[in-house]
């Protein structure tokens, strides 16, 4: 009788432990708000402008040399074209940047961040 008393009076301590410690203890995960997200994004941006987002896009980012020789590969038919180098943007008759997302569905007062984001422009075929 004594051996199963312990043996309850030792499971009543522990569940008695065990629920004050839950209770004290959040392990709740709380998403980051909008605003927080926003103000994250905008703490380091540094808008280049489109035309210094594509010299950095074409010139460094998406520039790969073989042989001595540069060329710019197009996001949709994987085709090589040359480029002069690196800072420098190829011939826009011939290679472009495209944008992945719709400046259509650009809004607001940020077009011009927008417009040069280096995560929607990509080499393409004029």
């Amino acid at each position: 009788m004594a051996l199963v008393f312990k043996s309850l009076v030792s499971c009543f301590v522990f569940l008695s432990f065990s629920y004050s410690l839950a209770r004290t203890t959040s392990f709740e995960y709380r998403a980051p708000t909008r605003e927080t997200l926003q103000e994250i994004a905008q703490k380091n941006h540094n808008d280049l402008g489109y035309n210094s987002a594509r010299k950095e896009l074409m010139g460094e980012i998406d520039l790969h040399e073989e042989n001595n020789h540069y060329y710019v590969t197009d996001v949709y038919c994987e085709q090589d074209y040359q480029s002069p180098g690196p800072g420098q943007i190829p011939n826009h008759t011939v290679i472009n940047v495209e944008h992945t997302w719709p400046q259509s569905h650009f809004g607001g007062q940020d077009r011009g961040k927008q417009k040069s984001d280096l995560h929607h422009l990509y080499p393409s075929d004029s």
